[in-house]
């Protein structure tokens, strides 16, 4: 039977640690490797109003079939939505509504990518676009970035000097899963260089929306004046996962194509699913929405990186990003998956960061998300983590009590010693 399977088969790779954690069934296990939404803020009541009134203005259209690219009101307010958030210039013949973000970039990936094409990449990348790209035979490249973002001079080179390169993958917003975001600099940078290549951009907007210090950034569609770049978004973070719907925004030249493919693969996204946000966004505030998960989910960061300052090695190294649901961490000498199974016996887990990069690599690195757990489990959860660290010999911060008296007393070099400890 096997021999019947086509050739893409064997470019999906299976991710153990998403299928056993992504959805934990131990309760006693605190998982920072799922990243559901949190479920508290989900609008439960206005969903159901929002049900109701599309059955009652909608019925007989909302348990149709819809237009292979989503219905009009719906593409028109996301239109005005991306405008406004992201500084696009789309009407509703740029949007295409997909189902959630991961079919956005099946889509792109269908549309552009033939076996050996080059997909360039600033690693670590996500899991979904690594699965969504991989079935199409794509050959990742990664480009080395600051933390400002690609560099663009190593942009250019691999744009000059690979051949076959369809596509750029980039999250300038709170990089999935690593947290950087680009400047504005970077951005400009970035378009400017890649206006003179025959590639198209994929821009994952897909947590945007969560920033929790600073203002938002320009998205690089927005400088983008030949229509190369293409967004996704999506609404599973912001509104509620189990309404599947996300978004893709494109020149009026590439979204005739994308609608295409979106025909080829499901004939029209779920239309009462459609009309159920449409209402929604029509009645409710989303943005106000989107302030309270923000406050929840910045609160959530901040415990986060309070316990890792009181429990990691110093040589532990992690990020406190503006935005986004995930932090990441490096820590020289560690082996992510070897601290992962001394985790698992502490009932605590984490994704490895070898997950993240195509061609090896990540493997002193791992990610936590911060979106379901309360605030108690964090702090749990996170001296768990120290736990199974200091078993495989690396070991928190020694605390020492200073008498002022006697500190006062050493000269400057014993001073310096004991604030080092």
């Amino acid at each position: 039977m096997n021999s019947l399977f086509a050739n893409r088969i064997r470019e999906i790779k299976t991710h153990k640690i998403r299928e056993r954690l992504e959805v934990p069934s131990d309760s006693g296990l605190i998982s920072f490797a799922t990243s559901l939404p949190a479920k508290e803020l989900f609008p439960v009541k206005e969903i159901e109003e929002a049900t109701r009134e599309a059955f009652n203005r909608w019925q007989d259209s909302a348990l149709q079939y819809s237009q292979s690219e989503g219905i009009f009101p719906l593409r028109e307010k996301i239109s005005q939505r991306s405008n406004k958030k992201f500084m696009t210039k789309y009407d509703s013949n740029n949007i295409c509504i997909s189902t959630g973000s991961q079919q956005g970039f099946d889509i792109v990936g269908k549309l552009f990518i033939n076996d050996g094409d080059v997909v360039l990449y600033e690693p670590p990348i996500p899991l979904s676009v690594l699965m969504a790209f991989s079935v199409y035979g794509v050959k990742f490249i990664e480009v080395a970035a600051d933390e400002h973002g690609m560099l663009i001079e190593d942009v250019e080179s691999a744009l000059r000097m690979e051949k076959n390169v369809k596509m750029i993958y980039i999250c300038p917003d709170f990089m999935r899963p690593s947290g950087k975001s680009w400047d504005i600099e970077r951005r400009k940078a970035f378009i400017e260089t890649i206006l003179d290549f025959d590639v198209v951009v994929i821009e994952d907007i897909t947590f945007s929306d969560f920033r929790f210090e600073g203002e938002h950034l320009p998205t690089v569609a927005s400088f983008d004046d030949k229509g190369q770049v293409i967004l996704i978004g999506s609404f599973s973070r912001i509104f509620c996962p189990g309404v599947r719907l996300g978004w893709i925004g494109a020149s009026n030249y590439l979204v005739e194509h994308i609608r295409k493919m979106k025909c080829s693969s499901d004939l029209s996204p779920p239309t009462l699913d459609q009309h159920i946000l449409d209402c929604y966004l029509r009645v409710y505030d989303i943005e106000e929405h989107i302030r309270k998960l923000i406050e929840l989910y910045r609160e959530r960061r901040d415990i986060l990186d309070s316990a890792m300052r009181e429990y990691f090695p110093k040589a532990a190294d992690y990020s406190k990003p503006e935005g986004g649901l995930y932090t990441w961490v490096k820590m020289e000498g560690l082996n992510a998956r070897e601290l992962l199974e001394k985790c698992v016996e502490q009932r605590v887990a984490f994704v490895p960061g070898d997950s993240f990069f195509s061609q090896g690599g990540g493997d002193e690195m791992f990610r936590l998300s911060i979106t379901s757990l309360p605030v108690e489990r964090i702090r749990a959860g996170i001296k768990r983590i120290a736990k199974g660290m200091s078993i495989l010999g690396f070991h928190p911060p020694t605390r020492v009590t200073i008498n002022p008296q006697a500190y006062l007393e050493l000269d400057k070099d014993k001073q310096k010693k004991v604030l080092s400890l």
